[in-house]
């Protein structure tokens, strides 16, 4: 989310991108998400 903060740069955003997001984390994550969502849905849906 944006919130106006002049402080962070698009350099600064792109190297946390570069340095934290993977796309086997995020992969990991959306697993994870699923699962969860699977597990506590109605079964007579």
């Amino acid at each position: 989310m944006v919130t106006g903060n002049s402080d962070i740069t698009y350099e600064n955003l792109l190297y946390m991108k570069q340095k934290y997001i993977h796309p086997e984390n995020l992969k990991v994550a959306n697993i994870q998400v699923v699962n969860a969502i699977l597990k506590e849905r109605l079964t007579e849906i």
